[in-house]
């Protein structure tokens, strides 16, 4: 295993949103396709490279193109009932935001807190928001 240590910027914030309710990973999986487009899975690696990057220098606009997804997410966000809510919110916050893991938790990426926005979110169902900043870097 080779890995190669990034530092994470002072000026990102991360905000996890979370519902009250579960996605098993059997049921993320099950849906989506057998197989992919070639240019999309090309896609998503030319981009994914730029992550380290992006997160080092707290570029929003990089790290949204690198998390841009083909794969997972156009299929996972319809399991997440008011998911594409969350993505819309982050993205008029100029924010990034992606699922995390299979879902339904949702990890927003800001510069700065976005925490108070999203408090303010109207919602049918229960969503938890946490700041998790101060959790990174301990």
């Amino acid at each position: 295993i080779f890995a190669e240590k990034y530092n994470v910027s002072e000026d990102l914030n991360f905000l996890v949103c979370y519902p009250d309710f579960y996605v098993s990973t059997e049921m993320a999986r099950s849906i989506l396709p057998k197989t992919y487009e070639r240019y999309k899975v090309v896609e998503n690696l030319s981009a994914i490279v730029n992550l380290p990057r992006a997160f080092e220098s707290g570029n929003i606009e990089l790290l949204k193109r690198s998390v841009k997804d083909n794969i997972h997410q156009p299929y996972r966000i319809e399991l997440i009932e008011e998911g594409k809510l969350i993505f819309e919110k982050a993205n008029s916050l100029g924010a990034c935001a992606v699922i995390s893991g299979s879902g339904a938790t949702i990890l927003v990426v800001s510069k700065g807190s976005v925490l108070s926005e999203f408090e303010k979110l109207e919602t049918k169902r229960k969503w938890t928001f946490i700041d998790a900043k101060p959790y990174f870097g301990e």
